[in-house]
């Protein structure tokens, strides 16, 4: 984290300079567009963490240790398997077949997520960070737009360095034991 912010206030201060010899437009919407972005990549990578982490501590993103739950995600349908369908089904009996596609179907039905869920996992969409972090994207954006400051390539160049710098900061980082 903190090669993020690191990095997100040096390409702030290279973003001030050449903004600041471009004139005072480029300035207001340069800073504007950078913060107000950066504000928003955080707040989402916060919610998301928050929610990730209540999600592993409640029990609801299961254990991943377990191998032969890996290969029914990797090959549900025994593409990679050994051997052929046609062996396969002489190995199987007609009984089996029907099971297997009636727990299939079981499983699928189980899997539907009511209204209250999908309400619940869209927590870090609506989260209050997030929320006020457009808040201030849209306030600085029409604040701009209202006293004739608003020129479009300074406010889409800061607009679009925070999530270059982010990203970039966190594909250098290197995960311990990783």
């Amino acid at each position: 984290m903190k090669n993020v912010i690191g990095g997100l206030l040096v390409t702030d201060g290279l973003l001030l300079a050449l903004a600041w010899w471009m004139g005072a437009a480029w300035v207001a919407n340069t800073q504007v567009a950078f913060v107000t972005s950066a504000l928003v990549m955080g707040a989402s990578m916060f919610s998301y963490a928050r929610m990730v982490k209540g999600r592993l501590e409640s029990g609801a993103i299961p254990d991943m240790d377990d191998r032969d739950m890996i290969d029914k995600m990797e090959d549900p349908y025994g593409v990679y398997e050994d051997t052929t369908p046609e062996e396969a089904l002489k190995e199987a009996g007609s009984a089996e077949i029907k099971e297997a596609i009636h727990e299939e179907k079981q499983r699928m039905k189980e899997q539907r997520r009511t209204p209250m869920q999908a309400l619940r996992d869209s927590r870090a969409a609506m989260s209050v960070y997030r929320l006020g972090a457009y808040g201030a994207l849209l306030f600085g954006f029409f604040y701009l737009r209202g006293n004739q400051l608003f020129v479009p390539m300074p406010y889409l160049i800061g607009l679009g360095l925070p999530i270059v710098v982010i990203v970039a900061a966190l594909m250098m980082h290197e995960e311990p034991g990783a």
